[in-house]
C-alpha cells in the first residue's frame, strides 16, 4: 500500500492525499475523513523519511543548476516539474550561476536544508573536493543529474557522453574527414567534458588517425572563448582541419560563426558537429549535426528516482544511463 493506492481508493489525486497527510494545504473535512478512513483500514504507515516529511511540512524538491538559460537544463527542469506537479510536491529552483564563487554556490546546500526540502536534484556539472565534502554531510537525499561521482556513490541519472561524442566523430570519419579539430574545455572537475573528449580520441584511434595536439583546444564554456580557439587553430595550424568536433552545441554554433566571419562556408569549406542540442541548433544556418540527448526524459527519470527514495521504495537502478541519438543535419559535407 502506498500513496498512489490510497488516492485510487479515495478517488482523488495523489496531491490531495499528500496534502491531507501532511497538512500542507486545505482539504475539505469530508475528503480528509475519507482518506483517513482508508489509511486506517489498510494499515498504511508512512516510512521514516515520510514521517520526517510530515513533521517538517516539507513538500518541496530543490533543483540546483548552473544556468537557467540553456536548453539542456531548462528541458530537464520541465521534465522534473511536470513529473512532480500532481504528486503533492513543489519545486524550488536554485540557479548557482556558472561564474559564482564556489563558497557561495556551496552555501545553497545549507540554504535548502534550512528550507527543509524533501530532497535535491543536483545538476552536477562541476564536482570539486569541496562539493564532495559538503554533499557527504547533507541530511536530505540527493540525486545527481548529468554525471556520477564514484567518491560519493549517490543515485544519478547520467548521459552517455563518451559514446555520443564517439558516434558523431565517427560520422565525420565516415564522410571522409581525417583532420578533425577538437574544441573542448579544461575539465579538471568536469567529468562529462573529459568523457566527450575521450570519445573523440577513441573514434580517431579506432580509425588509425593520428592525434594532433595542434588542432585540439581546451578553452572554457563561453562562446567568445570558442571563437578565439577557432581563430587560433586557423592561424597556427600548418595543415588545417577539414572538420571541427565541439563538446557542446553552443561551441558548434560559435565555431560556425567564427568560420563564416572569416569568409568560409559551412559545410562546403569546413564541417562542424557537436554534442547535445537546442531548438536553435536545429534551425541554425546551416542546421547542426549533433549527438543529442532527451533532456526532458532525463529530468523525468531523475524526479522518479527521487520520489522512490523519498517514499523508501526499493530502487532497482541506482544509476540510470541516458542514451544519445545521432541527428544528421546540414553541417557536414562528404569529402
Amino acid at each position: 500500500m502506498n500513496i498512489k493506492d490510497i488516492a485510487k481508493l479515495a478517488n482523488v489525486s495523489i496531491a490531495t492525499v499528500s496534502r491531507a497527510i501532511n497538512g500542507t494545504a486545505y482539504v475539505s473535512p469530508k475528503t480528509k475523513e475519507k482518506i483517513d478512513k482508508i489509511i486506517k483500514e489498510n494499515g498504511y504507515k508512512p516510512n521514516l523519511l515520510a514521517r520526517e516529511f510530515v513533521k517538517s511540512k516539507s513538500n518541496t524538491i530543490g533543483v540546483m543548476l548552473p544556468r537557467i538559460d540553456l536548453a539542456t537544463f531548462s528541458l530537464a527542469v520541465e521534465g522534473i516539474s511536470n513529473f512532480f506537479k500532481d504528486k503533492g510536491f513543489s519545486i524550488i529552483l536554485i540557479n548557482t550561476q556558472s561564474n559564482l564563487e564556489l563558497e557561495d554556490e556551496l552555501s545553497y546546500f545549507d540554504f535548502l536544508e534550512k528550507k527543509r526540502v524533501a530532497g535535491v536534484i543536483y545538476f552536477a556539472t562541476e564536482l570539486t573536493d569541496q562539493h564532495i565534502d559538503v554533499l557527504k554531510k547533507v541530511k536530505y537525499p540527493v540525486v545527481f543529474l548529468g554525471q556520477s561521482n564514484k567518491k560519493l556513490n549517490l543515485p544519478c541519472v547520467k548521459y552517455d557522453h563518451f559514446n555520443a561524442a564517439r558516434s558523431v566523430v565517427k560520422y565525420l570519419i565516415e564522410n571522409g574527414h581525417k583532420r578533425i579539430a577538437c574544441l573542448s574545455v579544461k575539465y579538471t572537475n568536469y567529468e562529462f567534458a573529459k568523457l566527450r573528449k575521450e570519445g573523440y580520441i577513441s573514434a580517431l584511434r579506432e580509425s588509425n588517425i593520428e592525434i594532433d595536439e595542434e588542432i585540439i583546444c581546451d578553452g572554457d564554456w563561453e562562446m567568445t572563448s570558442t571563437v578565439e580557439n577557432v581563430n587560433e587553430i586557423m592561424k597556427n595550424s600548418k595543415n588545417k582541419p577539414t572538420a571541427f568536433f565541439t563538446v557542446s552545441y553552443r561551441k558548434a554554433m560559435a565555431t560556425i560563426h567564427a568560420l563564416t566571419e572569416q569568409g568560409y562556408k559551412i559545410p562546403e569549406d569546413f564541417s562542424v558537429v557537436g554534442v547535445d542540442e537546442c531548438e536553435e541548433s536545429k534551425y541554425y544556418s546551416p542546421s547542426i549535426t549533433t549527438a543529442c540527448f532527451d533532456n526532458y526524459y532525463a529530468g523525468e527519470k531523475a524526479a522518479e528516482l527521487m520520489l522512490n527514495i523519498i517514499e523508501n521504495k526499493t530502487v532497482e537502478e541506482n544509476e540510470i544511463l541516458i542514451n544519445y541519438k545521432l541527428s544528421v543535419r546540414k553541417s557536414v559535407a562528404k569529402i
